[in-house]
């Protein structure tokens, strides 16, 4: 997994570096950039601890949206059965990765 940084670009805006997918982004503050630089990388390293230990991990939707991943399927069913139009699954960390990256 790569990392992810912020560089100014032209001396007036920033850019988020995403060496992950070999792309940059635009981001009109520094501290958005670098914000968002941190958020990903952090994603990156729970991904990475998660994949290591073997964890089973399970997403909770309810109407259709994403509410959790967590690591205890009797904390999702019980959130599911408090909760109308709620599910949840077990998922694939390394299946997942960029369904994962997309929704943060």
């Amino acid at each position: 997994m790569g990392e992810y940084w912020a560089e100014l670009e032209n001396n007036h805006h920033y850019v988020l570096v995403d060496s992950e997918h070999a792309r940059t982004y635009y981001c009109p503050a520094q501290e958005a950039s670098n914000t968002l630089a941190r958020i990903l990388n952090q994603k990156n390293k729970i991904i990475r601890n998660l994949k290591s230990k073997n964890l089973k991990v399970y997403e909770i939707t309810r109407n259709s949206k994403h509410v959790a991943y967590v690591l205890d399927e009797e904390l999702a069913k019980e959130f599911c059965m408090d909760h109308e139009d709620c599910s949840y699954n077990l998922i694939k960390i390394s299946e997942s990765f960029q369904e994962l990256a997309n929704q943060i």
